[in-house]
């Protein structure tokens, strides 16, 4: 089974399991992480039981598909290279146009980060063609430098800055998050010399990473209070619900 398809299956096997997946980018570097092992021995399996067993219900997810946009610039850079090792780098990824490449899955319990990963074979050809391009990228296109790396320290910043906004959980898409995050740090991103939807986007994943780990579990822990307290007065369901603004559906949730 080729890993797009495999993606694929684990999403509809996620939802079928009520687990929230998320796509964003997942900051590592001061994590504990427990990567769960893939070879071709192997299947996705392991880290499936893994979620049953810790009851799982969020699933941070990323992905690299093909860059289709740059493949005209690919091939003509390649064309241009000297080096035959290049050249058949490049025709071992050709076949790839328009495909998913590798996945990355992480979950969440007691402080302890779980990954899985998945990538083709020939995922480290990919990502050295793809290296040739940005230098010659930063050489060629002025424009080019303005999708240069934001300092982590900013990413988290305007990203809990985001996510602790009164409006983000009326976002309900990333498209909508994404287009309110241009206008919310626009000044930002001007100082940052960054392009608006390249910072956006950056931002936004952060800030739905940090709004479903820590924010929201909170909020539902304050709401489950509330509930709780209503009830011990006497307060019947339907009027709980009214006067927290919540539906039926979400106050027997708490209950």
């Amino acid at each position: 089974m080729n890993i797009g398809n495999q993606f694929t299956e684990f999403k509809s096997w996620a939802e079928n399991h009520e687990i929230l997946l998320i796509e964003a980018g997942f900051e590592e570097k001061k994590s504990v992480i427990v990567e769960i092992p893939s070879t071709e021995d192997e299947s996705i399996t392991t880290f499936q039981n893994l979620l049953e067993k810790l009851q799982s219900k969020i699933i941070i997810y990323d992905i690299l598909h093909f860059d289709n946009e740059n493949f005209k610039l690919y091939e003509s850079i390649i064309d241009n290279s000297d080096s035959q090792d290049v050249r058949d780098k490049f025709e071992a990824i050709r076949d790839f146009e328009d495909k998913l490449l590798g996945y990355n899955l992480y979950t969440f319990s007691e402080g302890i980060i779980f990954k899985f990963s998945k990538y083709i074979n020939e995922i480290d050809n990919y990502l050295e063609i793809e290296s040739l391009v940005e230098e010659y990228n930063e050489d060629n296109n002025p424009e080019y430098s303005r999708y240069k790396e934001i300092p982590h320290e900013k990413i988290v910043e305007l990203g809990k800055k985001l996510a602790e906004h009164e409006n983000y959980s009326k976002l309900k898409s990333r498209t909508q998050r994404e287009t309110f995050t241009q206008d919310f740090f626009r000044t930002e991103f001007e100082n940052l010399n960054v392009n608006d939807l390249y910072g956006a986007t950056i931002v936004v994943s952060y800030a739905e990473t940090y709004y479903e780990t820590k924010i929201k579990p909170q909020k539902e822990k304050e709401l489950k209070i509330k509930i709780t307290d209503l009830l011990s007065k006497g307060l019947t369901k339907v009027k709980i619900a009214a006067d927290l603004g919540i539906s039926k559906d979400t106050l027997n949730k708490y209950i």
